[in-house]
C-alpha cells in the first residue's frame, strides 16, 4: 500500500501511475475539492524550454502523456522570447510576438487546462486505490520508519508514505526535523475577455518576465511577479490586492491585454525549494518515505514524468538518473 498525502497534481498522477501497475494506493487530501489551493487558472503551460538540463528532459517526457492521455491538450505553441543569451534559438523556428519582439516558436509545445487535468484524475476509474476528500493526515516517526497520525489508516511494514502535498509540506518537514528549505511565492494572475479574437500561441516574453495565452472564451496573463509570502495559517485564505502597475504592464506589452478588458485577477501559490528543483525521491533516513513536492509552478509540466519515475523508486527501488538530481539528499543541513 502507497499513502500519499495530497490530491493536488503531483498526487493525482502518482496515483494514477500505481493503479496502472497494479500497486495499492489511497489518497488523502484535506480540502472538500481539489484544486482549492492549487494555481487554478494558471499558465498550464508544458514547455520543454528549460536553462536546467534535468527539468527539460522531464517536460519532453510529460508531452507524450498529455499526447496521448489529456482531452485538454492544446498543441497551439509557444511564441517565446527568452531572457537566457545562451540558449541556442536555431534549434527552433523563429517567430515575432505579438509585441514586435524576436523570438523563437516551439511548436511541439502546448499548454492544458489546469482544473480540468485534475478533475479528469480525480473522476476516472481506478481499480487499486481511491481518494478521500476531507482527510486529515500528517506523518510521524516510529522504529525509524514513517507513519501516518490523525488518521485511521495504519501504515504496515511494507507500506510507503508520499508527502505530495504543497504547503502542508512546510508542516511535515519541520515536524519530522528535515532541511527541506520550502518557501511559498504568490502569483497573480489576471483575466481578460478576448476581445480581439486571439487564438493563436503562447505568448511568452521572458525577459519581462510575463506571458498571456487563451484560456476557453477568455485570455489569463500575468506580469511576472512572484514574491515570497509566510506560509497560511489554518484557515487562512489569501486575499491579496492586485498590483495596480500590473495591468499597465501588461497592456504596455501585448496590444490583446487592454485595461478595460479587464475582467479580474487571483492570486495563486507556489511552494518552491531554494535552488528551484522541487524533490522527488526517498527520504535519506526513512526507507518507506517519500517527496514529491516543491514543484513550484512547473507541477502540470513536468508532473507526469516524476510521477513515472517515483512509481520505479517505490515499486521496483529503481531511481533513473533525472530522479538522483531531484532527491531530497541533495539536502544535507
Amino acid at each position: 500500500m502507497v499513502h500519499i498525502l495530497g490530491a493536488g497534481i503531483a498526487g493525482l498522477l502518482l496515483a494514477e501511475e500505481l493503479d496502472k501497475r497494479g500497486v495499492s494506493w489511497t489518497v488523502y487530501e484535506k480540502a472538500e475539492r481539489v484544486g482549492l489551493e492549487a494555481s487554478g487558472k494558471n499558465a498550464g503551460i508544458i514547455r520543454s524550454y528549460e536553462t536546467d538540463s534535468v527539468l527539460a528532459a522531464l517536460t519532453e517526457e510529460s508531452l507524450a502523456y498529455y499526447k496521448a492521455s489529456e482531452p485538454t491538450f492544446d498543441l497551439c505553441g509557444i511564441a517565446f522570447c527568452p531572457w537566457e543569451i545562451d540558449y541556442e534559438t536555431t534549434q527552433h523556428s523563429p517567430i515575432t510576438l505579438v509585441n514586435g519582439k524576436k523570438g523563437i516558436f516551439l511548436a511541439n509545445n502546448g499548454s492544458v487546462l489546469s482544473l480540468e487535468v485534475l478533475s479528469r484524475l480525480v473522476g476516472q476509474s481506478y481499480s487499486y486505490g481511491s481518494i478521500k476528500m476531507q482527510s486529515e493526515a500528517s506523518v510521524a516517526v516510529k522504529d525509524n520508519r514513517a507513519t501516518l497520525v490523525a488518521h485511521a489508516s495504519s501504515v504496515s511494514e511494507d507500506d510507503a508514505v508520499v508527502v505530495a502535498c504543497g504547503e502542508g509540506a512546510i508542516a511535515i518537514t519541520k515536524a519530522l526535523g528535515r532541511p527541506l528549505r520550502l518557501l511559498p511565492h504568490l502569483r497573480t494572475i489576471y483575466e481578460y475577455e478576448n476581445t480581439q479574437g486571439y487564438s493563436g500561441p503562447i505568448q511568452w516574453d521572458e525577459e519581462a518576465g510575463s506571458y498571456f495565452k487563451t484560456y476557453k472564451d477568455i485570455l489569463i496573463a500575468t506580469a511576472g511577479e512572484q514574491l515570497p509570502v509566510a506560509p497560511r495559517r489554518p484557515g487562512e485564505v489569501d486575499n491579496y490586492e492586485a498590483d495596480p502597475r500590473s495591468p499597465a504592464i501588461l497592456a504596455k506589452l501585448f496590444p490583446a491585454l487592454t485595461l478595460d478588458a479587464l475582467k479580474g485577477f487571483r492570486s495563486c501559490r507556489r511552494l518552491m525549494p531554494l535552488d528551484n528543483r522541487p524533490y522527488c525521491g526517498r527520504d535519506k533516513d526513512l526507507p518507506n518515505l517519500f517527496w514529491f513536492t516543491g514543484l513550484g509552478g512547473r507541477g502540470m509540466s513536468i508532473g507526469p514524468a516524476l510521477a513515472y519515475g517515483l512509481a520505479d523508486a517505490i515499486e521496483k527501488n529503481e531511481v533513473s538518473p533525472l530522479l538522483e538530481a531531484l532527491s531530497p539528499s541533495r539536502i544535507s543541513t
